[in-house]
Parts: C-alpha cells; structure tokens; sequence
C-alpha cells in the first residue's frame, strides 16, 4: 500500500486529474445505482440515514489532520483508515440520493396519472428549486439547468427501474451485498491512491471535502431536482386562506 502511495506521489497530474476522477465516478455511480434500485425493491431510505452519513464524514473531516503531509510516514495506516470512512460515507449520501431520485422521479409518474403517490419523499420539504413564479422561464439559465438535470435522472432512473423489474428478485441480496463489496473496495483503492491530500498540504476539511467524491455536490443537484414543491404549496394555501 505505502508502495502505492508513494508511486502516486510522484505522479500527481495523472492521479489527480485522471485516475481518481474515474474512481470517483464509478464508486459514486455504483451507490446510486444501488440506492436507486434498494427504492424499486421497497426499501426507502430515511433523512436519518442521510443526517448520519453526513455527520460521519463531517467528524472525519474535523479530527484529520492538517499536517497530514509530514504524519503519512508515522501515521499511514490511521489516515488511511480515516480516508476509507470518507469514502465509504461518501458513497452512502450518493446512495441516498439515488434512493430518493427514484422515489421523487416515481412520485411524479403516479402523481401524471392521476393517482396518490404511495411512497414517501422526505427530504422534499428542504430541496431547493426555482420556480416559474420566481423567475420567468424563458429568462432563466437555473431552469434551463434543473430542466437538463431532471431529464438526464429521470432516464438513468427509467433505465434502473427496468433491470430491476426485468431481473430475478432472488438474486436481489447477493447482488446488493456485491455491489457494496464492490464500492468498498473502490474506496480502498481510492484511498491508497489518493496523494493530494499528502502532496497539497491541504487542511484536513478541504481535503476531506475532495475525498468525499463530490457527494455534497450530488446532494445539491438532487435538490435541485426535487425543489421546495410541498413547501411551496403550503405557503400558496396559506397565502389563499
């Protein structure tokens, strides 16, 4: 592993800008895949899980080290560890919000027919959007980009859906148990790989925030995705009342 780290040391520019990107993508891709089909299996996960996963990779970030640079020799293995906790909790908000995209993308399908949507969406009522009241659509390049989002997720979601329902259900835990083993191991080589931390110097929150795979990212866009819509309508009830 040391070896490792130290072959990634001394090639920054390709860790850095080619192979952890691609890491980072596939371990991400595989946490929301796997959230989103946990939704179609009728596991929903809770604001909870998430508060937890967040407060995981908060605390990692707060007792990592600032000087990790001058540590990694004594204390390799401890950081390291450290950098797997990121990862995996990383990749748990990613699954999160593939779980919740799916629920929020199948809430919307029920609700197109006509019908009362069976399943929960917790986090709704804090996503963030704009509206067609706020802002005038034909005026506004935010719109123009949640209209790209929800598209590009509503047809990844559409595609999940259909693998779920068109596979054997009685390979559903083997293939959730692989795919978990997959995305930890994805984090274990993201982690001996990872040099920036030690090369940049960087303080232990802004490294931690890099490790953690762009998930507060993703977290954004999907409540870009899903908005303030029953918050909204209380506020129009009110308002009318």
């Amino acid at each position: 592993m040391f070896k490792i780290t130290k072959w990634a040391g001394k090639h920054p520019t390709l860790v850095r800008f080619v192979i952890l990107p691609v890491l980072f993508y596939v371990q991400c891709r595989m946490a929301f895949v796997l959230g989103a089909e946990m939704f179609f299996q009728g596991q929903s996960l809770s604001v909870s899980f998430l508060l937890i996963a967040f407060t995981i990779h908060i605390l990692v970030a707060l007792v990592y080290p600032y000087n990790a640079k001058e540590l990694i020799h004594k204390f390799y293995y401890r950081l390291k560890t450290m950098q797997l906790v990121a990862c995996v909790s990383a990749a748990a908000m990613w699954g999160f919000i593939g779980n919740q995209t799916a629920a929020y993308f199948e809430n919307v399908r029920i609700a197109e027919l006509e019908l009362h949507p069976n399943v929960g969406y917790p986090f709704s009522a804090v996503a963030v959007t704009v509206t067609s009241n706020t802002v005038g659509e034909s005026q506004s390049s935010m719109l123009t980009t949640k209209t790209y989002f929800k598209k590009y997720f509503k047809n990844v979601i559409v595609k999940i859906k259909k693998s779920v329902l068109n596979k054997p259900k009685t390979s559903d835990s083997a293939k959730a148990l692989l795919v978990i083993l997959g995305i930890i191991l994805m984090a274990f080589g993201i982690v001996v790989l990872v040099c920036g931390i030690q090369c940049g110097g960087a303080a232990g929150a802004v490294a931690l925030g890099v490790l953690g795979g762009l998930a507060l990212l993703g977290l954004g866009i999907w409540a870009l995705v899903g908005g303030f819509r029953r918050a909204i309508k209380m506020m129009r009830r009110e308002a009318v009342h």
